[in-house]
C-alpha cells in the first residue's frame, strides 16, 4: 500500500512536472513521451527519468461547471491514494483508460487526506477535456499524489504576513491550503493574509463561494479581472480591479506590504508570466528573492 513515504518517492520521480494549466503555460517546460507497459495491472506510464508511475482505478463522484469554462470534478479514489495526499499544492496524473498514454496533470483542490479528491479543470481537446466529459460513476485512472506541495514551507512559517498570487485553476491548491487551515491562518502566520486572485471575469472565477468564509477568518481577497471592464466584486472580496491583471493588483499595494526582511512570504500559483512579473515587481520594491513559495 502507498504511504507518505512512498508518496515522497513518487514525488521525487516527477517533481519537474507542473499541474494541469501550469504545465501548459510554461514555455520550454520539459515534455516527455510516455511508454505504456502492458505486462501487468494496474498499468504503468513512464515519467521523468524512466521511473514508472502506478495508476489505480477510481471513479467520478460528481462533475459540474463551477465557473465559466471550468469544471469541478470529484473523484472517489482508493484510501491509499487519499491518505497519500499529504500537502496542499500536490497534484496527480489522471487519465480515462488504463491503456491511454496521454495524461492530465491536475492540482488537488480539496484538503489533504480528505475524500473525495476535488479538482478544478479547464476542459480542452485533450485528456483534461475527456475527464470533464465523464459522468458520475464512470471510471478513471489516477496516480498517487506527487510533488512536495508549496515549498520552501519554512519561508512561510517564519513570516508574519502571507500573500497569495494566483490565477484560474492555479487557485485550486491555494483553496486547498486555506480551507484546510481554517479557522487558523495558513502556516500559522500571525499577521495579514491577502489573496490576489485573477480571472477573465467574475463568472470565470472559481471558489467565490469561499470568500466570505475566508474573510470571516481574517483572509483578505483582492480580485483582478483581465477581460471585464466593470461589474460587482464577489461577495467577501475586499475590492476588485477591472481590465487588470492580478500582478497589477499587487503592484498597487506596495504601501500595504511589509518589506522588512523575512516579514512577508509570497505564494505563487499560476502562469509563468504572472510569476515572473510578481518577482520583478518585488525586486523593484527592493525585496529579497527568497520570499517565494511555489508548488512546481
Amino acid at each position: 500500500p502507498l504511504t507518505k513515504g512512498t508518496c515522497a518517492v513518487h514525488a521525487r520521480a516527477c517533481t519537474h512536472f507542473a499541474p494541469s494549466g501550469l504545465r501548459r503555460a510554461l514555455p520550454g517546460f520539459p515534455r516527455r513521451k510516455y511508454r505504456r507497459h502492458t505486462s501487468h495491472t494496474p498499468s504503468w506510464v513512464a515519467c521523468a527519468w524512466g521511473d514508472p508511475v502506478d495508476f489505480h482505478a477510481a471513479s467520478i463522484a460528481s462533475s459540474s461547471e463551477c465557473a465559466k469554462g471550468l469544471t469541478e470534478v470529484e473523484v472517489d479514489a482508493p484510501t491509499d491514494i487519499v491518505d497519500g495526499f499529504c500537502a496542499s499544492g500536490q497534484y496527480v496524473q489522471m487519465k480515462v483508460n488504463p491503456e491511454d498514454e496521454k495524461v492530465a496533470y491536475l492540482a488537488i483542490a480539496s484538503a489533504p487526506a480528505s475524500s473525495p479528491l476535488k479538482f478544478v479543470i479547464k476542459p480542452g481537446d485533450n485528456t483534461a477535456g475527456e475527464i470533464c466529459a465523464l459522468n458520475a460513476g464512470d471510471s478513471v485512472q489516477i496516480s498517487a499524489a506527487m510533488g512536495k506541495g508549496f515549498q520552501p514551507e519554512e519561508t512561510a512559517k517564519a513570516a508574519k504576513d502571507l500573500i497569495f498570487v494566483c490565477t484560474g485553476t492555479g487557485a485550486a491548491p491555494v483553496a486547498s491550503l486555506i480551507d484546510s487551515s481554517l479557522p487558523s491562518k495558513p502556516y500559522g502566520v500571525s499577521g495579514k493574509v491577502t489573496v490576489y486572485f485573477g480571472a477573465a471575469s467574475p463568472e470565470a472565477m472559481p471558489f467565490v463561494d469561499r470568500f466570505e468564509s475566508w474573510k470571516a477568518n481574517g483572509i483578505d481577497v483582492v480580485c483582478a479581472f483581465s477581460q471585464a471592464d466593470s461589474g460587482t466584486a464577489p461577495a467577501g472580496a475586499s475590492r476588485a480591479l477591472w481590465s487588470s491583471r492580478v500582478q497589477a493588483a499587487l503592484g498597487e499595494d506596495e504601501e500595504n506590504v511589509d518589506m522588512s526582511p523575512g516579514a512577508t512570504a509570497v505564494v505563487l500559483c499560476g502562469q509563468r508570466e504572472m510569476s515572473d512579473d510578481v518577482k520583478a515587481q518585488w525586486s523593484a520594491w527592493g525585496g529579497a528573492d527568497d520570499v517565494f513559495l511555489s508548488n512546481f
